[in-house]
């Protein structure tokens, strides 16, 4: 696992993992034929958390979950791996002391 420190924005993107509420989407542009992925916690309106989602999953603490729907661009769920557990735990347990 890659060393990442876990600041408070890391932990919260974190927790949306851990309670269903990080979403990943893919999107298509005409222009071009682009194609971009972005996360988000709470849904398509929610806050863009695209940079800090690709720093936990780099450091296998996040990982791609269910899809939502049949296509390509449906919604993905992320959700924690065993790592993730374990960083948020320390991490809720250094905020508490």
């Amino acid at each position: 696992m890659a060393a990442l420190t876990i600041t408070a924005a890391r932990a919260e993107v974190l927790r949306a993992a851990a309670n269903e509420q990080l979403h990943s989407q893919r999107q298509f542009s005409n222009k071009r034929s682009n194609e971009k992925t972005t996360h988000r916690i709470g849904g398509p309106s929610g806050r863009n958390v695209t940079r800090i989602s690709n720093d936990l999953y780099n450091a296998h603490l996040i990982r791609p979950g269910r899809k939502l729907g049949p296509s390509i661009y449906s919604p993905q769920v992320w959700e924690l791996t065993d790592a993730g557990r374990q960083a948020l735990a320390d991490h809720d347990a250094t905020e508490r002391s």
